[in-house]
């Protein structure tokens, strides 16, 4: 819960917890994964007024994770491990260059996210459409750092880390 409701506070003591409970840095990615998308969910579902609606229950054939390490894992520059843009093969560098090419860098949290290529994936796949400020700001619309502004603004209302 902490990491929507207080990600300010989010600390590798409670990363090093978390590994000293079971999971592995894998699982700690897919669950940070999971509530990010959650909560671009119910953000959207606000700001829209629509009502909340209940997680389904999971897909009978929904599979297993496939528990592969990814190549050019180091924990520089964070506590879980993380693959550096300069580093990323495969899956990955792909990832990688689409958000580079899109917002004209990587984002820190999908550097995070990156042990799990398909957490980056499923993550940026809902963050994109939904909160795309890097791209161009429509003509006559908000210039970048209005939005920008605006952006912060909110963050710091809602005692976000961004």
């Amino acid at each position: 819960p902490r990491i929507t409701t207080d990600p300010g506070r989010l600390s590798q003591t409670g990363y090093d917890a978390a590994l000293a409970a079971g999971l592995e840095p894998e699982e700690i990615v897919e669950i940070t994964s999971v509530v990010g998308l959650i909560t671009i969910a119910d953000t959207n579902a606000r700001a829209l007024e629509n009502e909340r609606l209940a997680l389904p229950a999971p897909a009978a054939d929904a599979g297993e994770p496939h528990r592969q390490r990814v190549h050019g894992l180091s924990t520089k520059g964070g506590w879980s491990p993380m693959v550096t843009p300069d580093t990323a093969e495969g899956m990955t560098k792909v990832l990688y260059e689409g958000i580079q090419a899109q917002a004209g860098f990587v984002f820190n949290v999908a550097r995070a996210l990156s042990s799990v290529p398909e957490a980056i994936r499923d993550f940026f796949g809902a963050f994109f459409p939904n909160y795309s400020t890097h791209g161009d700001v429509r003509s006559g619309g908000l210039t970048r750092p209005q939005v920008e502004l605006l952006a912060s603004t909110t963050s710091a209302y809602n005692d976000c880390f961004y």
